[in-house]
């Protein structure tokens, strides 16, 4: 899930819990502190991932949810001793918000959202751009009726500003069936911006400081975001021909403390080699990207189609026995029709007479 899904699932569950259950400097961070939460599973993979020996899952607390509890226990442990909260609702709200992280990270429930949304049929994820918006749509929406919520149930909210409300929120659920962002964006911005009237009388320049709190969140999202903008920076260098260009670009990539699994990079930069004819490189980082360990078949696929490849006789690496194995290995993990297909006429090359094209 995008960091805007996770972001929109914190403030969320922030409007849940009730002021009194909060002391000290709780009421002014809190918000912020249940957002930053909700993003502590990205945060703490991130930060292992930038340690020189990090774990070969980046990925071990969204795939552990007793990692994830010992992480909710100890924010608990600090959090009790840290403040003056001793109502129990806070502390089901902190294990909500990181533990939303696991549940909106979840393929299915990914899948649900998007083709929510989308009413699409088909079986695969819709592009990033449709996922990051029916995320807006969906989560927006919870968000955007927790926020009329806490302001039309203020004892100090007037009578026509909790109509208002009201008939918001029934618009706002009226928009958001249509799936259609005409219709939802503007229902969303007038719904929370007289949510923002009502409450302007609570909030406080102190507040401004989970500004701090959250830096974190943003620092990762920065981080995130040169990555996929240098990735596809290396991409079209690549379709451009400009080769040596695109090398550079990809292992800078690799250089950075990026969550994401290596394997697809590394496929990518060996690629590049490969295009290049450095065939030694290129093998190298083929078997580096297999050996991360992932269910990826195409690392496979490319080192196989580089063993069958004549102009890799220079160099000792046309082995059509070896890339064999490995296209067979491949199809033993292949799940997509068109890396079948890939194996299959890769098989076909290397079983005709002669050297293959």
């Amino acid at each position: 899930m995008a960091t805007i899904g996770h972001t929109l699932a914190g403030l969320s569950l922030a409007g849940c819990g009730p002021i009194k259950a909060r002391g000290g400097v709780m009421p002014h961070l809190w918000p912020a502190f249940i957002v930053l939460l909700a993003h502590a599973v990205d945060l703490v993979e991130w930060g292992a991932a930038a340690v020189k020996d990090a774990p070969a899952d980046t990925h071990f607390l969204t795939h552990s949810p007793l990692a994830t509890g010992i992480l909710v226990l100890l924010i608990w442990i600090a959090l009790a001793l840290g403040t003056k909260i001793r109502s129990p609702l806070p502390y089901l709200i902190v294990a909500a918000a990181v533990f939303s992280h696991l549940l909106l990270d979840l393929f299915s429930v990914r899948f649900f959202i998007a083709h929510t949304y989308a009413q699409q049929e088909t079986y695969s994820l819709p592009p990033f751009e449709q996922s990051f918006v029916a995320e807006i749509w969906l989560l927006g929406f919870v968000f955007v009726l927790v926020a009329l919520g806490r302001a039309v149930l203020q004892k100090t909210c007037p009578r026509k500003g909790r109509a208002v409300g009201c008939a918001l929120a029934l618009a706002t659920l009226a928009a958001a069936a249509t799936r259609l962002p005409a219709f939802w964006v503007p229902a969303y911005l007038v719904s929370l911006l007289h949510a923002a009237v009502l409450l302007r009388r609570s909030f406080k320049v102190r507040q401004l400081w989970g500004i701090v709190v959250v830096s974190p969140v943003l620092a990762f999202v920065l981080v995130e975001a040169t990555a996929s903008h240098l990735t596809a920076k290396g991409l079209a260098l690549r379709k451009a021909g400009r080769l040596h260009e695109a090398v550079q670009i990809q292992t800078r990539v690799l250089g950075l403390p990026i969550r994401e699994s290596h394997t697809w990079h590394l496929f990518q930069l060996a690629i590049s080699y490969e295009r290049l004819e450095q065939f030694d490189k290129a093998e190298v980082t083929f078997m580096d990207a297999i050996a991360i360990g992932d269910d990826s078949p195409w690392p496979r696929i490319y080192l196989a189609r580089l063993y069958a490849n004549p102009k890799s006789r220079p160099s000792g690496l046309f082995r059509p026995q070896e890339a064999k194995a490995l296209y067979r290995a491949a199809q033993a993990d292949a799940q997509d029709d068109r890396a079948r297909a890939y194996v299959k006429r890769g098989l076909a090359q290397l079983e005709e007479p002669g050297p293959p094209d």
